[in-house]
């Protein structure tokens, strides 16, 4: 087993061929919104590629699944993970991360559509916690009972879009709280400010997928 195969990856109980289509169409859609490499010194996260920075990658791709005595993720083998290893992710070694990480693990692969593609394309940008979050304000704004924004994907939290998401608000109503989640990073840190205009449109597009 490795961690940078997406091959490996293994899938809760209730995932079916549906589920496999799903994501084909959410990492496809994703990968061209992210792009190639890019070292950005305003990006906090450092160097990036497809979305995967090296912030992240120093975390999740300490794992050696295959016993090699290397970081699944340490590509070229130094003993280190830098930006090096970075520019050496291929799209198969992103959609291993992405998969586990960010649809499997969050739950996110189990929500209806389109809110498993608006929580999981945020979740990659902003973490998951903050995508549960804007989940949550968005739902209550439909008034009680109020569900505490706490950034997990609870059992209420579950009822509660189950009993709204035929509203088409809802969608319109996440789409307002990322936009606010991005402008509230840029108050407070106003170097993220040449962030926005690409931010704001990202915020805008949550839950599309074609």
């Amino acid at each position: 087993m490795n961690a940078s195969d997406p091959a490996t990856v293994s899938r809760p109980v209730g995932w079916t061929a549906d589920h496999d289509a799903r994501w084909a169409q959410l990492f496809t859609r994703l990968i061209r919104i992210e792009g190639g490499y890019v070292n950005d010194k305003f990006d906090r996260g450092g160097a990036t590629k497809y979305g995967i920075s090296l912030r992240f990658m120093a975390i999740e791709g300490l794992l050696d699944l295959d016993k090699d005595s290397y970081a699944d993720f340490d590509l070229n083998r130094d003993g280190r993970l830098d930006a090096l290893d970075v520019a050496l992710l291929t799209p198969s070694h992103a959609q291993a991360l992405y998969l586990r990480i960010f649809f499997i693990d969050t739950g996110f692969w189990s929500l209806p559509r389109p809110f498993d593609a608006a929580l999981f394309d945020f979740g990659v940008n902003a973490g998951s916690g903050a995508a549960v979050k804007i989940l949550q304000r968005a739902l209550n704004q439909f008034g009680p009972p109020l569900l505490k924004t706490d950034g997990q994907l609870g059992r209420e939290t579950r009822r509660m879009l189950d009993l709204r998401q035929k509203e088409g608000a809802v969608l319109a109503q996440v789409r307002a709280a990322a936009a606010d989640h991005y402008r509230a990073i840029i108050a407070r840190d106003p170097t993220q400010k040449r962030f926005e205009k690409g931010w704001l449109k990202r915020a805008e597009e949550l839950g599309r997928v074609a």
